[in-house]
Formats: C-alpha cells, structure tokens, sequence
C-alpha cells in the first residue's frame, strides 16, 4: 500500500515539471525557417530589435530562396528578394508567441487555401504553450479550407510532453485529431514552419502536402547555409580550372590570374551534406585537395568568399 501511495505521488508531483522547464522561445535572434515548398521556396528569419507601441519586437524578415525546383532542395540555399515581413515577440511567463504580420503569406497555391489568416498590423497570438490538457488552442493560424473536408474549428491538447528536436528539449503539444496537424514544438512550430499553421489537414504530409519546414537553424545567414545569389563576378573558364574530373585521389585548383580575397571551397554530397571544406588565401594560385576518405560518386563543389557572401563558381565532381 505505501508503495501504491508513493506511485500516486510520484505521478502527481511529476505533472507541473513539464511547465516548469525552461521556455525555448522563438523570437531568437538568427532563427530560420527554410521551407520547401512548390509555390516557391523561401525561408524566415530572425534579425534585429524594433519597437512597436512601446513593446519590443524581433524583426522577422522573409526570404525567397531561388534554388531550381526542378532539382533536389539542398543547401547552399540561395538568397533572392528579401523584405521585412512583421515582428515577433515572446512572453516567456505566458509560454505565448506575439506576431504582428506587415504583409501576406500564402505557402502553397493551387486549389487548397493555405493562407495566413491572420489580421495584418495587428498583434495577434501566434502559439500558446501555456494550454493544458483538454485546451482548444484557438488562434490566427487559421482554418485551411480543403475542398470537401470539414475540418474542425482550433486544435485541442490530447497529450502533453517533451521531445528533443532542432538541438533542445522542447516542450510539445499532441492532438490525437486525425484531421489536423498532431504535434507543436516550442520555438519552433508545426511541421509547416513557423507561420503554416496547426490547422492544416493531417493528409498534407511531407511531400505530398506541396509545403514543409525543410531545416531549422540558428545562425548568421552564412551558418545557416542561406547565401547571396550574387554571381556577378563568377570565375570564367579561362581563370579557374578544377581537375581532373572525374578525380581518383586528389582534385587539383587552378586560379590564375589569383584573386585578391580569401575563398572558401566545400563539397557537398547529393544529400547536401558537407563533406569537405578549405580556404584559399587571397592571392594563392592553386591547391590540391585529398579525396582520399570521399567515396566514389557524384557531388557538388561551390567556391565562395570567405563567410558565403558571394559565389564564385559552382559544379560537380566526380570522384571515382
């Protein structure tokens, strides 16, 4: 029986733990979200202080990533328009996520609506981790309108927890409505990035969906692998020669005349994870880079300024 009372105690005494834990906000400085999506890849991020109305802000800029969508979505993601897109505020004593929104967003086009709902230039609760189990998280984020579904209003709390995702151990929100999307991570958001919404239909999942939170990161642009599409001064062929190709051991780097900066080369595999990385001095005319631990394959070089600003020139290799 003492053990029964003891089990009872132990279970009560553990349920406020999950709300004491330390709040993993989203208004961080550096935060991105890039996001697939077939109406156009693009990403958020989080960069510098605003006020509004007296109340502090983190500004929320949106980025229109022009990567090919004929091909794979894979890092280096490349920066074209970029515009001040709202701010973003957390109050971590409410567990709430503030957003007021300057422009509109539609992830996705096409026959669903999965348009930002809210109302712009008003401050709008965007996330609310304060709910508790049986809560019906009722906000902005909107209800999707599926052609011949009738999706439910809001999106209740079945289940409370913690997962360890993007890096921390966040608090997480479970619905066990087969209609809407089921998990909510802290700081994060849905599956569907930051701003796709909660009330989205279970059935648009991944790439069947048309739009999704490809990577989370916290870093400068350059970290977060987002670059400058700028090619404006790209090497020409009669400057710059990578050989042989295909390469069996060592891959050889030819820059003559020299350039007067420092570069950066990486080489990327076909699922966009770097493999090797080397800087070049300003002035350097040529280098020879070991393939020797790089299976054989097919992959990707891009050579850069030194910090990703600019890219230099860009291709494959082949390592046999």
């Amino acid at each position: 029986m003492e053990k029964f009372y003891f089990l009872i105690f132990f279970l009560f005494a553990a349920i406020p733990c999950i709300f004491t834990q330390a709040y993993q906000p989203m208004a961080v400085e550096g935060a991105h979200w890039v996001m697939f999506s077939d109406g156009g890849h693009h990403a958020f991020a989080v960069r510098g202080d605003t006020m509004v109305d007296n109340q502090a802000y983190k500004k929320l800029f949106y980025q229109d990533l022009e990567n090919d969508p004929s091909v794979l979505f894979l890092p280096p993601y490349l920066v074209g328009e970029e515009y001040l897109w709202g701010v973003l505020r957390d109050d971590p004593q409410e567990r709430k996520v503030y957003v007021i929104a300057f422009e509109p967003y539609n992830p996705q086009t096409g026959l669903v609506d999965f348009s930002y709902k809210c109302p712009l230039f008003e401050e709008q609760v965007l996330y609310d981790f304060s709910a508790t189990i049986g809560d019906t998280i009722a906000h902005c984020l909107g209800q999707t309108n599926f052609p011949g579904l009738d999706l439910p209003l809001g999106w209740v709390v079945d289940s409370i927890g913690n997962e360890v995702i993007y890096g921390a151990d966040r608090l997480t929100l479970y619905s066990n409505d087969n209609d809407l999307v089921p998990i909510i991570y802290e700081g994060v958001g849905s599956r569907h990035g930051l701003l796709g919404g909660i009330s989205v239909w279970s059935g648009c999942n991944g790439e069947g969906c048309g739009f999704w939170l490809q990577e989370y990161c916290v870093g400068t642009d350059a970290e977060c692998s987002i670059i400058s599409n700028n090619r404006g001064i790209s090497l020409p062929d009669n400057q710059f020669r990578l050989f042989p190709n295909p390469a069996i051991q060592d891959v050889q780097i030819s820059i003559m005349p020299p350039i007067a900066e420092t570069m950066e080369i990486r080489i990327f595999n076909v699922f966009g994870q770097l493999l090797l990385q080397a800087s070049i001095p300003k002035g350097q005319t040529s280098m020879s880079i070991s393939l020797q631990d790089v299976p054989s394959g097919l992959y990707q070089y891009i050579l850069t300024t030194d910090g990703y600003a600019r890219i230099f020139r860009s291709g494959n290799l082949i390592r046999e």
